[in-house]
C-alpha cells in the first residue's frame, strides 16, 4: 500500500481525491495538506465537505498541514488539486525535494517533459519522466491529466483513431 498526501485537500477536487482514494487498494491517504487556513485543524473540521458520501472515517481526524514539502512527510505518492495559481510553483517544489505529484492543476500541462496522461489514450508518455528528471536535475516528477472535456473526448476518438485515423 502506498502513502498518499493530498495537496488542496480541503477544497472541492482534493475532497474528491479523497473520496475517490478511499478504499483503494493501491493508495491509502496517510497525509491531507491545505493552505495556511486550514492547516493546524482537522480535515473534518477544515475541509466543509460537500460530496455525497460521507467524510471518509480514516481521513477525518488527520490535522491538516500546510502544502510545502517540509510539512508532508513520510508519503510515497503525492496527489494535487491545487488551483493552477498555486500549483506551479509548489509541485516544482515537492518534484524538487524528491516525490512523484500527480496533478490535477493546469499548470505544467504544456511543459514538454511533463507527461499528460489519459492512461487508456496515451500510457507510453510516462516515458518523459525520466526526461524531465535529466532537464531538471531532480528526482522527483510531475505527471498530469488533461482537462476533463478533452479527458472524455479522445476516450471514443482513441479507437477510431487506431482503426481509420483522424485528421
Amino acid at each position: 500500500m502506498l502513502k498518499a498526501a493530498v495537496l488542496g485537500a480541503t477544497g472541492n477536487v482534493g475532497q474528491i481525491f479523497v473520496q475517490l482514494l478511499e478504499g483503494h487498494p493501491w493508495f491509502e491517504v496517510t497525509t491531507v495538506a491545505a493552505s495556511e487556513r486550514s492547516k493546524g485543524r482537522t480535515y473534518g473540521e477544515a475541509s466543509r465537505w460537500r460530496q455525497s458520501s460521507p467524510i471518509p472515517e480514516a481521513v477525518a481526524p488527520m490535522e491538516v498541514v500546510d502544502i510545502s514539502p517540509k510539512a508532508v512527510k513520510d508519503v510515497d505518492i503525492v496527489f494535487s488539486a491545487l488551483p493552477s495559481n498555486v500549483a506551479g510553483k509548489v509541485e516544482e517544489d515537492f518534484a524538487a525535494a524528491g516525490y512523484v505529484i500527480v496533478s490535477n492543476a493546469s499548470a505544467h500541462r504544456m511543459d514538454p517533459d511533463v507527461p499528460m496522461l489519459n492512461p487508456e489514450i496515451n500510457c507510453s508518455h510516462i516515458s518523459l519522466i525520466e526526461e524531465q528528471r535529466r532537464n531538471r536535475k531532480w528526482d522527483g516528477a510531475i505527471v498530469t491529466n488533461p482537462n476533463c472535456s478533452t479527458t472524455v473526448l479522445t476516450l471514443p476518438l482513441k479507437p477510431i483513431y487506431d482503426v481509420f485515423g483522424i485528421k
